[in-house]
């Protein structure tokens, strides 16, 4: 009886451990079908849209799942008229200004801003702070009209006087593209909780060896928080080389309008190509080819740097 009883247990084991393996390997093969059908359906467009820059007219119109080029390298004239725009030439400038002054403020903004909070102490830091991130709860959209305003009541720029009366601010002019945008509570708060995981022994070690102030923060805190610079590269990239509303709510006349940045230029110029009522018709491949352009520098950023980018964010998540 004992040796069938212990012959049944050793059976019903086998028959479960062979259950729950089976279970588990028709559960992977329904997660990888589900990445793989995520990852067609996330991909499709963007390869859509590159088949159809290096097709013809004709061929874009007879496509159905896909466009098939018949001559891709024929159709490259497509990607030629893009830099050849003139427009869009000052747009790319213009915004890869925009990105380069905008991260060089906001990085020293947020770095000071998180060192402050987490390793300096003076009066109401904390009310400081839970005030900070409470105006992280105000959706950007409310913000709006009040920013309007203020831009337009902007004193000593657009012909105002101290008071902020007498001209436009800055509403249509150019200098919103730089002076706007420069704190970002997100990042601070970023900062703050990575500084708050560095030691104390390593500022202290630093001040013991004679660095001061600035040398400290340049020389040992910055170079730690590099994977976090490298988040704010690429969030202020994409946020500036896809923003539309600056252009078309504080930049509306016609000199001004010339140096849109590319988020707003590319939309110009795919609608125009994508008008049927233009001389010719429209030309959907060079709408796509303007598309594509305007797509592929985020895309390769996040390629090149997504490892650092993923590293950044734990290390600002995480309290140590």
């Amino acid at each position: 009886m004992s040796g069938a009883a212990v012959s049944g247990g050793f059976l019903q084991r086998a028959r479960n451990n062979i259950v729950r393996a089976f279970k588990y390997r028709k559960v992977k093969m329904l997660n990888s079908f589900m990445l793989i059908v995520l990852g067609f359906a996330s991909i499709y467009p963007l390869y859509y849209a590159l088949l159809a820059s290096l097709s013809t007219p004709a061929e874009l119109s007879m496509s159905l799942l896909l466009p098939i080029p018949g001559q891709p390298f024929a159709s490259l004239s497509n990607y030629a008229l893009v830099f050849r725009q003139a427009g869009l030439i000052r747009s790319l400038i213009i915004t890869m200004l925009r990105i380069a002054c905008n991260f060089a403020v906001v990085v020293l903004v947020s770095v000071f801003g998180g060192f402050a909070f987490a390793r300096m102490n003076f009066p109401f830091k904390r009310f400081f702070f839970l005030f900070l991130l409470s105006t992280m709860m105000v959706p950007g959209v409310a913000m709006m009209i009040p920013n309007y305003i203020w831009y337009n009541k902007f004193p000593l720029l657009g012909g105002n006087n101290l008071l902020g009366e007498g001209g436009t601010g800055l509403v249509n002019n150019l200098s919103i593209y730089f002076v706007t945008g420069w704190v970002n509570v997100y990042n601070i708060f970023l900062f703050r909780q990575a500084f708050t995981g560095f030691g104390k022994e390593l500022i202290e070690s630093a001040r013991v060896d004679g660095c001061g102030f600035l040398r400290t923060m340049f020389f040992i805190c910055i170079p730690l928080v590099k994977p976090l610079i490298i988040v704010l590269l690429i969030n202020i990239s994409v946020g500036i080389w896809g923003d539309y509303m600056t252009n078309i709510v504080f930049l509306r006349t016609p000199e001004t309008s010339r140096w849109h940045t590319i988020g707003s230029k590319t939309i110009e110029l795919a609608n125009y190509y994508s008008d049927k009522n233009r001389v010719g018709g429209a030309d959907y491949p060079k709408a796509y080819a303007i598309m594509m352009v305007a797509m592929l520098p985020p895309i390769l950023l996040f390629s090149l740097l997504q490892r650092q980018f993923v590293e950044g964010l734990t290390s600002g998540a995480v309290k140590g």
